[in-house]
């Protein structure tokens, strides 16, 4: 919503988009809407409530200029309101607000989605994007089954987490570079 010229042009080819952009937000308001409707009053088989919440939101440096156009598009089409805070005097206080922020949308499951150094004094602007997602499996797995395992982190350490462990009839599944991935119904 935010970029002109080649840069749009580079960001709407890099994700696909075909839309014209009075479409494209629209399109993006509409499924935002339907998301967040699938869990209206929805339970899982365990009986506690589906939720799914996505929230966006920007933050921008104290005094910095933001057209109105763009502000306008961010509001009506995503929900997404422009939040003033200062990267300039107060670099580590924007960054654990923003972080605070997503730690309340996330039910405090995703912490330090800003990890220190990821925003400094030349920082102007930084869009979050906040996913929540929690439903009952449609087959429950057995706590007894759980196993202690290795789980590989981003940086290629390893730490040992309890693991679920099922045997199911088969499933969907799929295998990249990097990654293995299987379907499990809620």
């Amino acid at each position: 919503a935010g970029a002109r010229g080649a840069t749009a042009s580079e960001m709407k080819s890099a994700l696909h988009f075909d839309l014209p952009d009075e479409r494209l937000h629209t399109a993006f308001d509409y499924l935002d809407l339907q998301l967040a409707s699938r869990g209206k009053g929805a339970r899982g088989k365990d009986d506690q409530p589906f939720r799914l919440a996505i929230t966006n939101s920007l933050w921008g440096q104290k005094g910095t200029k933001f057209e109105e156009p763009f502000l306008d598009t961010l509001a009506v089409n995503y929900g997404a309101g422009l939040n003033v805070v200062d990267f300039v005097r107060a670099t580590e206080e924007s960054r654990q607000t923003i972080n605070g922020w997503v730690e309340d949308k996330t039910e405090r499951r995703i912490k330090d989605i800003l990890p220190q150094g990821t925003v400094d004094s030349d920082t102007r602007l930084v869009l979050v994007n906040a996913v929540y997602f929690t439903a009952a499996w449609a087959t429950k797995f057995a706590p007894a089954a759980t196993a202690e395992a290795s789980f590989t982190k981003i940086d290629g350490s390893t730490v040992p987490v309890s693991m679920m462990n099922a045997h199911a009839t088969p499933r969907p599944y799929a295998k990249g570079a990097g990654y293995e991935a299987v379907e499990l119904p809620y």
